[in-house]
């Protein structure tokens, strides 16, 4: 198993550790907890962590972490082939998404729209978890 599939493990039981999970005001990591999440996770791992976001219908339906080749969010480190899987396992995309670079553009769209909240508080808080969990 690859080092960024185990990362991807220990950041799923991280994020859904009581202390943790209960860094959000409502929803989960998943459901208005993802821009968050990802938010935390490019700051934590630097570049070339970058932001993206799955489109349907011009509006972002969820924001993660593309890393090289890889792709994560709440369900850990993914393939292209399994964040696809994913995708079309999960009734909350009801129709064609397409993945694009979440721009700065995108994120000003998102958070005017407020469907997908990004409260620099829980990042930060969030991002220190990181730390203290996978830099010691």
């Amino acid at each position: 198993m690859s080092e960024l599939k185990r990362f991807g493990r220990a950041l799923r039981k991280l994020i859904n550790s009581p202390a943790v999970f209960n860094l959000l005001h409502e929803g989960d990591w998943g459901a208005g907890g993802c821009w968050q999440l990802a938010a935390a996770l490019v700051e934590f791992m630097g570049p070339p962590a970058e932001l993206v976001a799955l489109v349907s219908e011009d509006i972002v339906q969820h924001v993660l972490v593309k890393y090289v080749d890889m792709y994560i969010d709440y369900n850990g480190a993914q393939t292209m082939k399994e964040l696809e899987r994913n995708i079309a396992n999960d009734p909350h995309y009801r129709s064609e998404v397409k993945l694009v670079k979440f721009t700065k553009k995108l994120q000003r769209e998102t958070a005017a729209d407020g469907y997908i909240p990004c409260d620099i508080g829980i990042v930060k808080a969030l991002r220190s978890e990181l730390y203290r969990a996978f830099h010691r």
